[in-house]
């Protein structure tokens, strides 16, 4: 599994283990880099509370990914992984 947290602005203090950043606007640039198999599932997410995920995950499945999961915003996936600090 791979995570990708395409952010709006840095957020190197919010930066989730594992994860690859790429920048919303460089995904379509840069995912064959960081991902060259499409059959790798793939975790999405950004910085905000997730307009911009929805966005990646239709870009990336028009390019040939075939497992893509939209986490939605950065809050919510560490909410689902259990690493929020509430």
């Amino acid at each position: 599994m791979i995570t990708l947290c395409g952010l709006m602005c840095a957020l190197s203090a919010r930066h989730i283990g594992g994860a690859i950043n790429i920048p919303h606007g460089d995904i379509g640039q840069k995912i064959f880099v960081e991902v060259p198999d499409t059959f790798k599932e793939v975790h999405i997410c950004d910085g905000s509370q997730g307009p911009f995920a929805g966005i990646v995950l239709e870009m990336l499945m028009e390019i040939g990914f075939q497992e893509v999961v939209n986490e939605r915003g950065y809050e919510a996936l560490l909410e689902k992984q259990g690493l929020n600090e509430k």
